[in-house]
């Protein structure tokens, strides 16, 4: 165990150390990663960067007036904490518990399995699914618009192998376009990092809305899924952020949880939103 000055900010390189001032063991919340970050937007709204974040802070100093608000409502298909697979149709596959990836429990699949969504997805939702991929053996992660669709009739289908290092953890964060029938992935690797799997790829939403949507889940080995999260899309009323003004707001995981709102370039106009407007910002992670 290693242990260095609390006030050195940079010192802290891993979770072996200790922050240590004069003498006595010190325990912070204070960010383990601050950053800085800025928006631009020439449109109605515009989302913040996906950085990973616990909260940050927005500063307008535009002499325009700004909104803010949250774009999604988080609702959680399945954490498998409570280790109850009810809700789950294994009339092909096999689900047994494992060690948890988040929260209590995780759960291992082999063969397919299937569970409803039970809410629409809406334009502009997102699905992450965090995950093991097995050492050996394809794989893959599928959303259809209902559960009669034939399998090459998905809204969205990823191979796992084709992205993802045989035997490590990956979060997909898949956002359907609904109104459009197009679908894109990202992949984020245990350290954070995000890559882009592909964007824009046409799919099969049909005609119901997405609101008996299934995800589908295929392994020929033990693939490790926890949780699955659906970040449905919403138009919250937004806060507004007069020029000159500072705040801060928290964040589950990333700063793309809220987006500006160009509100227009003058107090009490409207409709003239289209001006550019650059805001900065920090963030903690």
């Amino acid at each position: 165990m290693n242990t260095v000055n609390y006030n050195n900010n940079g010192a802290i390189t891993d979770a072996s150390y200790l922050g240590v001032d004069n003498n006595r063991l010190v325990v912070t919340n204070r960010p383990r990663n601050p950053g800085t970050f800025n928006v631009t937007t020439t449109d109605a709204y515009t989302a913040l960067p996906a950085n990973r974040a616990t909260s940050f802070r927005l500063n307008n100093y535009t002499g325009k007036m700004v909104g803010i608000r949250r774009r999604h409502k988080k609702i959680v298909i399945d954490d498998f904490n409570d280790q109850d697979n009810s809700e789950w149709n294994t009339e092909n596959g096999e689900m047994s518990y494992a060690t948890a990836i988040e929260g209590k429990s995780a759960v291992s699949i082999t063969g397919t399995v299937t569970k409803p969504f039970d809410h629409q997805i809406t334009h502009g939702s997102e699905i992450h699914v965090s995950l093991i991929t097995p050492h050996d053996g394809a794989s893959s992660v599928s959303i259809y618009d209902n559960d009669g669709r034939p399998a090459d009739e998905s809204a969205f289908s990823i191979n796992l192998n084709n992205y993802i290092t045989p035997g490590s953890f990956a979060k997909l964060i898949i956002k359907l376009e609904v109104d459009d029938s197009l679908a894109s992935c990202y992949i984020e690797n245990i350290n954070g990092e995000r890559s882009t799997a592909f964007e824009g790829v046409a799919g099969i939403f049909g005609s119901g809305d997405m609101t008996f949507s299934v995800i589908s889940i295929t392994s020929e080995n033990e693939l490790t899924v926890d949780p699955i999260i659906l970040f449905s899309r919403v138009y919250n009323p937004q806060e507004i952020l007069i020029s000159s003004s500072s705040f801060n707001f928290p964040c589950d995981e990333y700063l793309s949880e809220y987006e500006v709102v160009n509100l227009g370039s003058d107090p009490m106009n409207y409709s003239d939103n289209t001006d550019t407007i650059v805001l900065t910002g920090l963030y903690a992670t």
